[in-house]
C-alpha cells in the first residue's frame, strides 16, 4: 500500500495523482508546526498520515548523504535513492490553497559558515588574481628567439651596470 499525501487538496500518490515521496510526521514541537501548516482542523496524524515532497521547498529536501572518513581525510558523497528531509523543515508549498498561505521558508546562514565561505571566496579570488598576475609577467617577459630576446630585453629595467649591443646587418 503507498501512503498518501495528507495536505487539503493534495492528490499525491493517489491514482489520478502523481507518485511522490512522503515523509511521516515528526514529533514534539516540529509536529506542532507541521499541523500548524497544512491548515487541517481537529487533524490528529496517525502512523499512516503522511506529507509528500511537493509541499516542501527544493532547500527542504536532501538529494545527498555525506560523511566524513577520518581514516582516509576525506568527505564521502552518495546520492540517495529517495529524497530525504532536513531535521527542521516544514510543509511551506500549499498547491491549491490561496497565495498568502504559501509561505517560502528561508534558511539563515549561520555566522561561522558564513565567515568561512566569505573566506574561502577571498582567498580563491586572490589567487585568481595572482595566477592572472604571473600569466601577465610570464607573457611580458618570455621569449622564443634571439629577436624576442632583444625586445624583452629593450623593455626590461635594467641597471647602468649592464651594456647591451647590437649589431644591425
Amino acid at each position: 500500500m503507498v501512503n498518501k499525501c495528507s495536505v487539503p487538496n493534495c492528490r499525491g500518490n493517489y491514482k489520478n495523482g502523481p507518485k511522490v515521496t512522503v515523509f511521516r510526521f515528526p514529533k514534539g514541537e516540529l509536529l506542532r508546526k507541521w499541523l500548524v501548516a497544512i491548515r487541517r482542523n481537529d487533524f490528529k496524524p496517525t502512523s499512516n498520515s503522511r506529507v509528500c515532497e511537493l509541499h516542501f521547498t527544493k532547500d527542504d529536501l536532501e538529494y545527498v548523504t555525506e560523511a566524513y572518513d577520518e581514516r582516509r581525510g576525506c568527505l564521502i558523497s552518495v546520492q540517495l535513492p529517495a529524497p530525504g528531509l532536513r531535521k527542521t523543515a516544514v510543509p511551506s508549498q500549499l498547491d491549491g490553497c490561496p497565495s498568502y498561505l504559501s509561505t517560502t521558508v528561508t534558511y539563515r546562514e549561520d555566522p561561522n559558515s558564513r565567515k568561512e565561505r566569505l573566506d574561502n571566496e577571498q582567498v580563491a579570488a586572490a589567487i585568481a588574481e595572482s595566477l592572472k598576475t604571473c600569466t601577465d609577467y610570464e607573457k611580458k617577459h618570455s621569449f622564443s628567439s634571439f629577436n624576442e630576446l632583444l625586445n624583452v630585453l629593450k623593455t626590461a629595467d635594467i641597471s647602468d651596470f649592464w651594456k647591451m649591443v647590437t649589431e644591425n646587418q
